[in-house]
């Protein structure tokens, strides 16, 4: 009995580490706020820049989508989703941090608003679908494991 109980916990620990690190809230890396310019100093750093249209709601390219000089900022791309309403917003913003160079979701009375920087030119032009549903989920799941735990002990 005291094996399966060992075995039992370690797999509980092992599980939760994982979706831990999954949903960002472990890193192994520090949480310092990134505020140097773009790697390539000759390269301006651009972003992509939309509220709301239709095409901000697709991968960006440098040929048909707007950008704009961010300086010392960097790039952010924000997704909503409220019900079957899916919008996106595309801009430059001050701080970018290792937390929140990983995709940051929070959900509230239906709505699911995730955020995600980088610091790179043209970098927000990706669609944030990987993980969007899975970040809610987890923090869902990490709020009743514990319940689980005491469960399964």
């Amino acid at each position: 009995m005291m094996a399966s109980m060992s075995t039992t916990q370690f797999y509980l620990m092992f599980i939760t580490t994982i979706l831990l690190v999954l949903s960002g809230n472990v890193s192994s890396e520090g949480d310092e706020a990134t505020t140097a310019s773009p790697a390539n100093q000759d390269e301006k750093m651009n972003c992509y820049q939309c509220n709301a249209t239709d095409t901000c709601e697709v991968e960006q390219n440098k040929d048909n989508n707007s950008f704009t000089d961010c300086g010392e900022k960097h790039c952010w791309t924000w997704k909503t989703e409220d019900g079957d309403d899916v919008t996106y917003r595309r801009d430059c913003g001050d701080v970018c941090t290792d937390d929140t160079k990983e995709l940051d979701c929070k959900t509230s009375n239906n709505r699911t608003e995730c955020g995600k920087c980088c610091s790179d030119a043209y970098c927000n032009s990706g669609l944030l679908n990987a993980g969007f549903r899975l970040a809610a989920n987890v923090s869902l799941f990490l709020a009743i494991l514990p319940i689980l735990a005491v469960h399964l002990l």
